[in-house]
């Protein structure tokens, strides 16, 4: 195929892509559906200027006879392998869960912080969960346990046999968000864009079945990881 072909294949996935985003109830110009689909999907906001152009160029190549689209010119490599990579993004499938840490580990109210400690060491954990019962009643991170270790120095013992419930209700104040298991990662970024507006400190997303805190947690997802998501898809 000539990059003619391959671009124009890319632009008509392109644009089937913002209409599935956009949902419109009847056609609606390319770069108005541009402009709609830029506020729902995250690679849509980030190339906007680039598919502008691309929306510019599609009608430069071709040109309609009748009922029959002409190739009248041939984009540069370098376009056309851009735009190409613009559709595949869109066609990947953009739910958190697909980006999120899993399994996720987590530990009970009732287990030791030695325990605990020893847990995060194991998997590399910065953060966990901790669940009383059914339901996760905070977060515990390796910070909050080297404060913790750092008070108890003098008390190895303490450090044994305190329990993680003691730490969560005297130094934890890591703030946690959950969502559904078919959130989006455009659902996901309005939720750090919202603690960054209120200047509140970045939440850990747990995910689970319908986005309570009463459910077994099956992913989870830091600012961290949000990062990597967004130079991915940039």
């Amino acid at each position: 195929m000539s990059n003619a072909e391959d671009f124009l294949d890319a632009f008509v996935s392109i644009e089937k892509s913002m209409n599935r985003i956009v949902k419109p109830n009847e056609y609606i110009p390319f770069t108005q559906l541009l402009t709609f689909a830029s506020k729902k999907n995250l690679v849509i906001r980030n190339r906007f200027n680039s598919l502008k152009e691309y929306g510019e160029l599609r009608n430069a190549i071709v040109h309609q006879r009748g009922s029959h689209m002409e190739i009248i010119a041939e984009p540069s490599d370098s376009v056309t392998k851009d735009i190409i990579r613009i559709a595949r993004l869109l066609e990947k499938d953009q739910n958190i869960l697909c980006y999120a840490t899993q399994p996720v580990h987590l530990v009970r109210s009732s287990d030791s912080i030695k325990q605990v400690f020893e847990m995060m060491k194991m998997y590399k954990l910065n953060k966990i969960p901790v669940y009383e019962g059914e339901k996760c009643i905070g977060l515990l991170s390796m910070d909050a346990l080297a404060e913790y270790a750092m008070e108890k120095v003098l008390n190895t013992e303490s450090f044994k046999i305190d329990c993680v419930r003691t730490l969560l209700n005297s130094l934890c104040s890591e703030r946690v968000v959950y969502v559904n298991r078919y959130s989006t990662i455009q659902d996901v970024i309005i939720i750090f864009d919202r603690a960054l507006e209120h200047h509140l400190q970045a939440p850990v997303i747990i995910i689970t079945e319908h986005g309570l805190n009463t459910e077994k947690p099956i992913g989870i997802l830091s600012s961290y990881d949000l990062t990597k998501i967004i130079t991915a898809l940039s």
